[in-house]
């Protein structure tokens, strides 16, 4: 995602704000005593995929999808 230029994993540019209906639903968090991570979540028209990115080490914390079954 960073390479297609989605995301800035070191600054949080790209992170999402307006929820008008795109593609990614980005956020940036920082928790006191951990690493700063990223949520993203990509919507496709099988459901949406969820990934959580350590924006540090750049470590792919966790994956997931949701399938629509309509």
């Amino acid at each position: 995602m960073e390479r297609q230029g989605c995301i800035d994993l070191r600054t949080g540019k790209g992170e999402q704000i307006d929820f008008s209906n795109p593609p990614f639903h980005i956020s940036f968090t920082h928790n006191k005593g951990s690493h700063v991570k990223w949520y993203v979540c990509r919507v496709t028209i099988y459901g949406p995929e969820y990934f959580i990115i350590d924006a540090e080490t750049k470590e792919l914390i966790n994956h997931g999808k949701t399938l629509n079954l309509q």
